[in-house]
């Protein structure tokens, strides 16, 4: 049994270094031949099941590496790079955000017969775009000017913005919450986030920068403190 977990753990490392060698070969973006594998390896050919592999691990582990690229897609962010094209930028995260998920959520109810409900959670989730899509499709077309930047903010900043939407779909649709209490409940969660989110990002980044400047820890544990 565990000889073949092992196999199969290897043997999702090794396709999908594969999937994004074959990707730069042929010069198209990686996560196109990184889902067309993992939906061969599972639910078309069934030669590993991630659930029963992973189990109660699974859902954790997808967080955290979701957490992570987000992580290291915000570092790669400069605010000098919002001097010209700020802008843009919040358009794209805003009124875009809402465009593609009303005309998404419009075409599933009129064109594929989608409930309203399940119509406004999967056009929400079609709203986002994130990193794990936007930066490989830049790694490969390589645009040059404003373009790559404007991308790359709006991939990373777009990621939590489409969630939070889903989530407040799901809650207002699926929850089917009464009246004062969904606003009660909503607003909490939010103000609770922000305040939770922004007191540890600030203090943790405080500490960081007092223990470098104090050279109180070594270079080769920056990355692994940070993270």
């Amino acid at each position: 049994m565990g000889e073949s977990i092992q196999i199969q753990i290897a043997a999702i490392l090794g396709l999908s270094a594969l999937a994004q060698w074959i990707g730069w070969r042929l010069k198209i973006p990686s996560i196109l031949i990184l889902l067309a594998t993992g939906f061969l390896i599972g639910p078309v050919f069934n030669l590993i099941d991630v659930e029963l592999l992973f189990g109660d691990l699974l859902k954790p582990l997808v967080s955290a590496s979701v957490a992570i690229l987000l992580f290291e897609g915000g570092l790669t962010l400069r605010l000098k790079e919002l001097k010209h094209d700020g802008w843009v930028i919040f358009r794209l995260v805003t009124i875009g955000v809402f465009v593609t998920f009303a005309l998404a959520t419009y075409f599933l109810v009129e064109l594929l017969d989608f409930d309203l409900k399940t119509a406004a959670l999967f056009g929400a989730l079609l709203a986002l775009t994130g990193p794990t899509v936007i930066v490989p499709v830049l790694r490969t077309v390589r645009p040059k000017g404003s373009v790559k930047f404007i991308a790359k903010w709006e991939g990373i900043v777009n990621d939590p913005i489409a969630v939070l939407l889903a989530v407040f779909i799901f809650e207002l649709f699926i929850l089917n919450p009464s009246g004062d209490s969904f606003w009660t409940h909503l607003l909490l969660g939010i103000l609770k986030t922000l305040l939770v989110a922004g007191v540890c990002s600030w203090a943790g980044a405080r500490l960081m920068v007092y223990l470098v400047r104090h050279r109180m820890l070594p270079e080769f544990l920056h990355n692994l403190l940070i993270l």
